[in-house]
């Protein structure tokens, strides 16, 4: 599979715009930039880089576009959850954002609820 960064920009907008990503708050496509991995050692990730946050997705371990959806929706998870984090004055919360412990999962579940095509064994 091929993919660039518009495919990954139009495949977060579109997610941006569905439950429950679209009560979060998340930046405009515009506002992010959106890169390909083309090594195996990750899914994707996502960080900031100069007030900039960064979604990337690793070509070579996707064969399916549900694989770069999912893993976009996982990315958008920490997206949201660095949100919250520098929103609030307890900045312990990103903490839980670097790793997937408790309140990733309850978001991961949330997502996997409203999408049964992403597995929340895999998520």
């Amino acid at each position: 599979m091929h993919l660039t960064p518009d495919m990954l920009s139009a495949g977060y907008d579109f997610l941006r715009h569905t439950k429950p990503f679209d009560g979060w708050n998340l930046p405009e496509p515009e506002d992010m930039r959106f890169d390909v991995l083309k090594g195996a050692s990750r899914f994707g990730d996502c960080c900031e880089r100069k007030g900039q946050f960064i979604i990337r997705v690793s070509e070579a371990l996707h064969q399916r576009y549900t694989g770069v959806l999912a893993t976009l929706a996982h990315e958008m998870i920490h997206l949201h959850m660095d949100n919250l984090a520098c929103a609030s004055k307890y900045r312990r919360l990103r903490t839980d954002n670097s790793t997937h412990g408790p309140g990733f999962r309850a978001l991961a579940i949330e997502v996997c609820d409203a999408f049964p095509e992403f597995d929340p064994v895999t998520f």
